[in-house]
Parts: structure tokens; sequence; C-alpha cells
């Protein structure tokens, strides 16, 4: 009895990418009150966990930012971050979203990403 061997076949996953904060923010303005802080409080929870492992983002923007089925934010695009407790003398992102600090040409070696 011959051994019967299946055809090989192609498979393609795709997997769900949700919009980002910036398409919400779009979609979806003026955010409500309790909108803001429901999604501040996510922000702030996320870049308190990143800095805790000693990431600072660099490049932290509402395109930068997922949003998934349950509206629960999630920080991605870590190309640009840095070690947090290095003292950083070049400025990443985009000029947009810059703090005032960086603007003024200060050299950043804290948590700039939350000032």
């Amino acid at each position: 009895m011959a051994l019967k061997v299946p055809k090989p076949t192609a498979r393609i996953s795709m997997l769900y990418v949700p919009p980002d904060f910036h398409a919400l923010l779009v979609n979806r303005s003026p955010l409500s009150i309790v909108e803001i802080r429901f999604f501040g409080k996510q922000l702030v929870a996320g870049l308190s966990y990143i800095h805790k492992a000693g990431i600072r983002q660099c490049d932290l923007k509402p395109e930068n930012v997922l949003v998934d089925r349950g509206m629960q934010l999630k920080i991605i695009v870590f190309r640009l971050s840095e070690d947090l407790f290095v003292r950083s003398d070049w400025t990443a992102g985009m000029p947009g979203y810059w703090v005032s600090e960086v603007l003024k040409g200060k050299v950043h070696a804290d948590k700039i990403d939350v000032i």
C-alpha cells in the first residue's frame, strides 16, 4: 500500500492590523472628556511601562499608537528609541510633535516624551 502524500498548499495569513490613534482622532473628533481621560491614562501607563524598561520612545505621535478592538492603545514604532539613562545630543521624531525643550535646542537625558 503506497503512502498518500498531500499536495503542497500555499497559505496566506493576514494579521489583523487595528487602526492607529490618528485615524480614531480624525474620525471621532472631538473626543469627550471621558474618552480623553480613558486614552490619556492608557498612554501614561504605556509610557511608564516603557520607561521602567529603560527606553525613551522618541517618536510618540498618534500614528505610532494602535487602537485594538477593545479600544486599548498599543504604543508601536521603536526604531528611534534610545536608552533612557543615556544623555542624548540628537533629536528624533517629527518636528510637529517635538516638545518646547527640544525646539529650544536643550539636550535631553530624561523622560522627554512625557514633558
